[in-house]
């Protein structure tokens, strides 16, 4: 796919997003014709408050557009002001190539873009109460047979790790189970 920059040399930022949407494409840098079918336009138009990246792309007969601003003004250094630079710049890209393909790609395949605080705060919370409700559940486990030993007053021999076993077991028999009559009995299945 040829490759066109205006305002900008940010190839690794357009080929990064270029190779998620199109990775039987490889990018070719030359200056695009009208006899061009499959080709992208990128330009970056900057700012004293923004910086705004704009992608024209054309693929098999299909023409789209992305547009994509980033706020410069709060960046504190040059470093910052250029990372926002190329965010506006594959997000651009990204909007125009899922506008053809329909296909948008998880996020993990646009490098540079993360979810971010809100997402890492969502993922903490979440493990801190999985945490939680198995450490309940083990102690339960752990202390079952001696709650059950003090109140029938006769000594059980069973430990917890024990329990643990046998529940592991018994759900696993119950999957393996389920697996083999749906195989067993399911039309179509294999077949």
């Amino acid at each position: 796919m040829k490759l066109e920059f205006r305002g900008h040399d940010d190839r690794y930022a357009i080929e990064q997003s270029l190779l998620a949407f199109f990775p039987e494409e490889r990018p070719v840098y030359a200056p695009i014709t009208p006899e061009d079918d499959d080709c992208a336009l990128v330009s970056l138009t900057e700012g004293k408050r923004y910086a705004t990246g704009v992608t024209t792309l054309h693929y098999h007969g299909k023409t789209a557009r992305g547009v994509s601003r980033a706020v410069l003004t709060d960046a504190p250094d040059e470093y910052e002001r250029e990372r926002l630079r190329q965010r506006a710049l594959k997000l651009s890209f990204f909007k125009a190539a899922r506008d053809i393909t329909g296909v948008t790609p998880s996020w993990g395949a646009l490098t540079g873009i993360r979810p971010g605080k809100p997402t890492s705060d969502f993922i903490t919370k979440t493990l801190s109460k999985i945490t939680l409700i198995g450490a309940v559940f083990l102690a339960i486990v752990a202390g079952f047979p001696i709650i059950l030993g003090n109140i029938t007053g006769t000594s059980i021999q069973l430990g917890g790790t024990t329990l643990l076993i046998v529940v592991g077991v018994a759900l696993e028999t119950g999957r393996s189970l389920e697996g083999y009559m749906t195989a067993r009995y399911h039309k179509g299945f294999l077949e």
